[in-house]
């Protein structure tokens, strides 16, 4: 008989400890809102990840939740064991390289690593559609689930389009401080003129353009034009210092975190002055902060 394997009162096969990963998101590539008058978001991947650990425990009917503030966690956890009647007892334990509100979807994270590690607890497959019904219920979300670049609308949990694998791309950035509730920044209103948002059309457009055909130098553009629109909703105090150290090492672009703290200098890995490019962006970003921070983009399969 197999160790991990238990069998449950109902002859459902379980292992002792199901883990799930999630990658956070650096920001947005582009976030707005359409003609359609639908806020909406592209994602961009990177290498920090939430993981979950998820343990049955066929003697109890609650969940243990490890911290203990990761309610939401604990909830979304709930929701999947009940609707899919499975036995509700058990532990769940988040571990995070993702910093919380700090618009790097630290939360979003949580909630896809929390489906796949019941997922792999349990041997099933949660439909991608009824996850992000699950979640709808809990907050907006990034489209952290799926492992390419996507636009997302946030608001209603739905996927857009899948647009295209994430180029190789690396973020020098740094926190400008404080944090952001996700849920509170989403439920302000702003109002967007029709020009603004036939603008964001054509950024979409132009991205999805870029994306497929590698245009690195076109994804920067429109990032750069992505964060200063929105200095009207949420303004980066150091956003014009930014875009001149970009301009001065030949970046690619600036990038934010629309509804966060974070901002950075997108550069290309296969540069044949990347790390010449690297060394000045982290020193004059230093400048800046005393937390420069490099992250980099995952490619599908990665996360």
């Amino acid at each position: 008989m197999r160790t991990d394997i238990l069998n449950t009162p109902n002859n459902i096969h379980v292992k002792q400890e199901g883990t799930g990963f999630s990658s956070g998101t650096f920001g947005e590539l582009l976030q707005g809102v359409l003609t359609n008058n639908k806020p909406f978001l592209v994602t961009l991947p990177i290498n920090r990840y939430s993981k979950a650990i998820f343990k049955p425990d066929l003697a109890k009917e609650s969940i243990d939740i490890k911290p203990n503030f990761k309610v939401k966690a604990k909830y979304l956890c709930e929701m999947i064991l009940r609707d899919n009647k499975l036995p509700l007892g058990g532990s769940l334990e988040i571990e995070s390289t993702i910093p919380i509100g700090k618009g790097l979807a630290s939360s979003s994270a949580d909630l896809v690593a929390v489906s796949r590690a019941i997922e792999s607890a349990y041997d099933f497959t949660l439909d991608i559609i009824k996850l992000q019904q699950y979640l709808a219920k809990i907050e907006p979300t990034d489209g952290v689930m799926y492992s390419s670049i996507v636009s997302y609308y946030h608001r209603e949990a739905k996927l857009r389009e899948c647009i295209g694998n994430v180029p190789a791309l690396t973020i020098i950035s740094h926190d400008e401080g404080g944090e952001i509730n996700t849920i509170e920044f989403n439920r302000r209103y702003y109002k967007y003129e029709i020009d603004i948002k036939q603008e964001y059309e054509l950024l979409l457009e132009k991205l999805v353009t870029a994306i497929n055909k590698s245009d690195y130098k076109g994804i920067g553009e429109v990032t750069t034009r992505s964060a200063i629109l929105h200095q009207n909703v949420s303004p980066k105090r150091t956003l014009n210092q930014m875009i001149d150290i970009n301009n001065e090492i030949n970046g690619l672009g600036v990038v934010v975190a629309h509804s966060g703290t974070y901002i950075g200098i997108l550069i290309s890995q296969n540069d044949e002055e990347y790390y010449t490019k690297l060394g000045m962006a982290k020193k004059l970003i230093s400048k800046l902060s005393d937390h420069v921070q490099i992250m980099h983009t995952i490619n599908q399969g990665e996360n």
